[in-house]
């Protein structure tokens, strides 16, 4: 069997035999609120942020989902959607990098408000700024929930699966700080 000329000394006429290798889609998220832990959840648009969805980088978004052009073609939900408070830093590959997107916001303890319970938080929480509500003298505030995360997803996903990424909203009278940019930023990362 004759082999395949090769490109460089191909000309008009040749057949020429190209391997090509699938990859993987992306994986994507798609952004989930619940009001306290252990509620439904429902949808998160990027209206319902001040600045539209957190931009994270590509280097990023890399670090914080699978890549796609390893085997096997699945991965664990638990090995990327962890937060401190279940896995530690191992596996919280996501937020890791989700708190250090673009207009991140790290509330000190006591400045969040669970707003059905009326309780504030205890610990300092990373998260994103929200809408405001009560005439402007409120804002929604949302922070990332590995617990909530890995409860609304099966744990063996497809790379290339959206992931329900669930926020817990919480309410915080802060000022909005001043939206912060970055060029090399986008949300290429969720699911739209």
């Amino acid at each position: 069997m004759p082999s395949s000329p090769v490109i460089t000394g191909a000309k008009f006429g040749d057949t020429l035999t190209v391997d090509v290798t699938p990859t993987a889609a992306q994986t994507k998220v798609a952004l989930y609120y619940e009001t306290t832990s252990g509620s439904a959840i429902s949808p998160l648009t990027a209206n319902d942020f001040a600045y539209g969805y957190p931009a994270m980088t590509a280097d990023q978004q890399a670090k914080a989902l699978p890549d796609t052009k390893t085997n096997p073609a699945t991965f664990n939900v638990s090995n990327y959607f962890d937060d401190y408070d279940l896995g530690g830093n191992n596996n919280a590959q996501f937020i890791n990098q989700f708190r250090s997107a673009t207009n991140a916001y790290t509330a000190a303890p006591g400045q969040l408000t669970d707003p059905t319970t009326g309780r504030t938080t205890g610990l300092s929480k990373t998260g994103f700024f929200g809408q405001p509500l009560n005439n402007g003298t409120q804002r929604y505030f949302y922070v990332f929930d590995g617990a909530a995360t890995k409860a609304n997803n099966a744990d063996q996903q497809t790379k290339g699966a959206t992931v329900k990424v669930v926020m817990q909203r919480f309410v915080t009278t802060l000022q909005l700080p001043a939206q912060q940019s970055n060029a090399n930023a986008n949300t290429d990362y969720i699911a739209k």
